[in-house]
């Protein structure tokens, strides 16, 4: 369940960047599909544990909770990573003089 909340609250924070960003300089688009896609692997695993262990699915140990914390933070880690790659890569793109090609 805690997967489920940090990727929605990152996602829905990603679209407010895409719905703001109107030059698409940011390309919030890439941010937005991975923090979503996230989220919804998490809420069929979700889905897929209540149906097979009921409301036992929701109960978390503290080492569970703390597991479920570390995992969305290196989620979120590494979809930041990839979307400084993605900005890095236009901004080179769009920075090569076309003369020189």
């Amino acid at each position: 369940m805690i997967l489920v909340m940090i990727m929605l609250i990152s996602g829905l924070l990603a679209t407010v960047g895409y719905v703001l960003d109107k030059s698409g300089k940011y390309s919030f688009s890439a941010l937005c599909y991975m923090f979503y896609g996230s989220c919804l692997m998490w809420v069929v695993d979700l889905v897929a544990g209540l149906r097979e262990e009921g409301t036992a699915a929701l109960a978390l140990t503290g080492e569970e909770a703390l597991d479920d914390i570390l995992l969305s933070l290196s989620v979120i880690l590494l979809a930041l990573t990839v979307w400084a790659v993605i900005l890095t890569a236009g901004a080179l793109r769009r920075s090569r003089c076309p003369a020189a090609a």
